[in-house]
C-alpha cells in the first residue's frame, strides 16, 4: 500500500498533497477549507482535522477529534490525528520524505513522526474533514498494526519510553483541554453511501460518542 501511495505522491503536481484509503471520504467543503488554511498560514506544512467513524452503510458510530500533533505523543501512544484528515505541502515531499516500505499498517504514524522531528510545522483544525468506515478488514485493527506500533515505540528515546505513563497523562490532558471528548448533538453530515455513489445522503448523529467501536 505505501509503495503505491509513494508513487502517487511522486506523480502529483499540486501544491497541497493528500490521499484517501478505500474506506475513507472527504466531507463537503473540506478541500476548499484546507486550501484557505494553508493560504492564511504560510509557515504551516501539515494540517489535520477531525473525522467521523461510520459503518459500511454510512451510519454514524463515533466522532474522533484530534489535537496538536506532537511526535513524542504519537511514538509513545498512537497516531491520534488520522491520515484521512492529513494535508501536506508539496515542499515536504520535495525534501524526499516518503512512506517507508518496511511498514504494512503503521507507515502513516512513522512518516508523521519523521516530518515533525525534521521541524516541519503542523496544526490541528477543529473541523470534521472526512469519514472513516469501520469494516472487518481495516488494517489499523490487524496484527500488523499491533506489531508495528510496538516497533515504533522502541524507536523512541530511552527516557521517553521510561516516562511513558506521565507523557501519556500529558497527552490526555491536552486532549481534554482541546475539547476532543465533547460534541454537541446532533452532529449532522452528508456522505456518499453504497446505496448511492452519486448523491450524498444527509445523516444526523443524535447521540454522538467519542468511543471507538468495539
Amino acid at each position: 500500500m505505501y509503495d503505491a501511495i509513494n508513487r502517487g505522491i511522486s506523480m502529483a503536481d499540486g501544491d497541497i498533497v493528500s490521499y484517501l484509503n478505500c474506506d475513507e471520504q472527504y466531507l463537503p467543503g473540506t478541500l476548499k477549507h484546507v486550501a484557505e488554511i494553508f493560504e492564511s498560514n504560510p509557515a504551516i506544512h501539515l494540517v489535520f482535522g477531525d473525522l467521523i467513524l461510520v459503518d459500511p452503510e454510512g451510519k454514524p458510530l463515533a466522532y474522533r477529534k484530534g489535537h496538536q500533533p506532537r511526535w513524542l505523543y504519537i511514538g509513545i501512544a498512537h497516531l491520534y490525528v488520522m491520515s484521512c484528515t492529513m494535508f501536506v505541502r508539496r515542499i515536504v515531499f520535495d525534501k524526499g520524505f516518503r512512506f517507508s516500505p518496511n511498514f504494512k499498517a503503521a507507515g502513516d504514524a512513522d512518516l508523521v513522526i519523521r516530518m515533525l522531528k525534521a521541524g516541519f510545522k503542523a496544526m490541528h483544525v477543529s473541523r470534521y474533514f472526512s469519514t472513516f468506515t469501520i469494516t472487518e478488514s481495516n488494517l489499523g485493527a490487524s496484527h500488523y498494526a499491533v506489531r508495528e506500533a510496538r516497533e515504533l515505540f522502541m524507536t523512541m528515546p530511552t527516557w521517553a519510553r521510561m516516562l511513558r505513563f506521565p507523557i501519556n497523562m500529558l497527552r490526555f490532558t491536552e486532549k481534554v483541554l482541546a475539547g476532543a471528548y465533547y460534541q454537541p448533538a446532533p452532529l449532522e453530515y452528508d456522505i456518499y453511501t453504497g446505496a448511492d455513489l452519486y448523491q450524498r445522503k444527509a445523516i444526523s448523529f443524535r447521540k454522538p460518542s467519542w468511543r471507538w467501536p468495539g
